[in-house]
């Protein structure tokens, strides 16, 4: 993830790993998608009378729930734009809020956002199982997403965007 504005002078930009399922069905697919990761803060951050000290770790998740339409739909081709909403955490590890409990006050938790993106399947091979009217298709995807979470509604100071590439 690469953040814009505000967030990415809070937070160095977050690594993720996660898991996604796509159901498509005809020319539509929903998309269900969680990721985890982690991320430092660049600077102590006040915040609900609490300070948020530097170069502290951050934990960082989403989960995403869209829906997208194949564009393009062809046997070596699919190109699927995408929109969506989110939902984003910024937060203490949970061994800096055992060792200052007064961090768990941090509200940036389950903030939701838009999403919007679009995503490319290159088939690499399709196989068929024992009855024709199924398949299973072999394929590498590469994804952009732009996503903006609602921070600066609750909180002023920390809205910005998100990008991110898988």
């Amino acid at each position: 993830y690469d953040l814009t504005d505000h967030l990415s002078q809070r937070f160095t930009s977050p690594w993720t790993v996660g898991v996604g399922i796509d159901i498509s069905y005809k020319k539509f697919s929903f998309l269900f998608r969680g990721a985890t990761g982690s991320c430092v803060t660049k600077d102590s951050i006040p915040f609900n009378a609490v300070t948020w000290g530097k170069a502290f770790d951050v934990d960082f998740e989403i989960m995403e729930l869209a829906t997208g339409y194949k564009a393009v739909a062809n046997d070596r081709l699919d190109i699927v734009p995408f929109m969506g909403c989110s939902w984003t955490n910024f937060k203490p590890t949970e061994e800096d809020e055992k060792n200052n409990p007064v961090l768990k006050q941090i509200g940036f938790r389950k903030k939701p956002a838009y999403s919007v993106g679009i995503f490319a399947d290159v088939r690499i091979k399709k196989d068929r199982i024992e009855d024709e009217s199924v398949r299973y298709d072999k394929f590498l995807r590469l994804r952009y997403a732009y996503e903006m979470p609602w921070l600066h509604r609750t909180m002023s100071g920390f809205d910005g965007s998100m990008h991110s590439i898988t």
